[in-house]
């Protein structure tokens, strides 16, 4: 017998093994779809936290800036032309600033998020001294 030919022993075997690497391979391809499923399901999560964090960062900006106006404008009452002219300059680089917030809040929620947190730490490390 050469060393080509296969008895009907090492046939079988050969066969197993086709069989067990058959159910592996499917194992795995199983395990590699769940994967991806949960991985999906994850990315779902991420981007509806993240639009609602981006709402409730553009809410909580819109009352920042309503707030700061209102009491901007206790401050300018009873003052001159010029006075005048330059609480509207004011107020126009203070609402400039806020809609530039909520557009980057908007465009990288994320960022605005970790920054933030950030700023948050910071302060607590800075109060804590």
């Amino acid at each position: 017998m050469s060393q080509v030919e296969l008895t009907n022993n090492e046939a079988e075997n050969m066969t197993e093994t086709d069989s067990q690497l058959e159910t592996r391979f499917n194992a795995i391809e199983n395990d590699m779809t769940l994967i991806k499923d949960e991985l999906s399901k994850l990315s779902e999560f991420l981007m509806s936290a993240s639009e609602e964090k981006k709402e409730k960062l553009s809410e909580k900006s819109k009352n920042i800036y309503h707030n700061v106006k209102e009491k901007a404008a206790h401050l300018f009452d009873g003052v001159s032309d010029e006075d005048i002219e330059m609480r509207q300059y004011i107020e126009d680089k203070i609402q400039c600033s806020s809609q530039k917030l909520v557009d980057k809040t908007k465009e990288k929620p994320l960022t605005a998020i970790v920054a933030a947190v950030g700023v948050g730490l910071l302060v607590g490390f800075l109060l804590k001294k």
